[in-house]
């Protein structure tokens, strides 16, 4: 093995070992709690800006910041709270090892497409050949 192949074996390693920890369920929530959590934030940080509106009378430049931070801290703990138990649920009717396994192989794809897309963005660049 050279030392590329291994550059690239072991974040793939490293996210494969993740979902399996982590779980199918847990991995997929992650993901689309983030970008729920986004989306919603650059949505509704105006709306959600006038409601708590009251408890900034004093600095009301803050109202921005702190309405974009509730929202994507609320929207990912509501995510997370889901994740785990609908964990729980696969652990209670026997399929945590099924949500394990599966969670190995998305993590390990996960990984696959990062490192694919940063071998793509590096092969832009004029990187020489190793000469042999």
């Amino acid at each position: 093995m050279n030392t590329v192949d291994i550059i690239i074996a072991i974040p793939i390693l490293y996210f494969g070992y993740k979902g399996a920890v982590n779980g199918f369920v847990k991995e997929i929530l992650n993901i689309v709690g983030i970008t729920l959590a986004i989306f919603l934030t650059f949505n509704y940080m105006d709306a959600f800006g006038d409601i708590i509106a009251p408890f900034f009378e004093d600095t009301p430049e803050y109202i921005p910041f702190a309405s974009g931070v509730i929202l994507f801290l609320g929207t990912l703990i509501i995510i997370a709270v889901i994740a785990y138990l609908t964990k729980k649920f696969l652990e209670a009717v026997k399929l945590g090892a099924v949500n394990r396994v599966v969670g190995a192989l998305f993590g390990a794809l996960k990984a696959s497409m990062i490192v694919s897309a940063g071998l793509l963005l590096i092969s832009g660049f004029n990187v020489p050949a190793e000469e042999t």
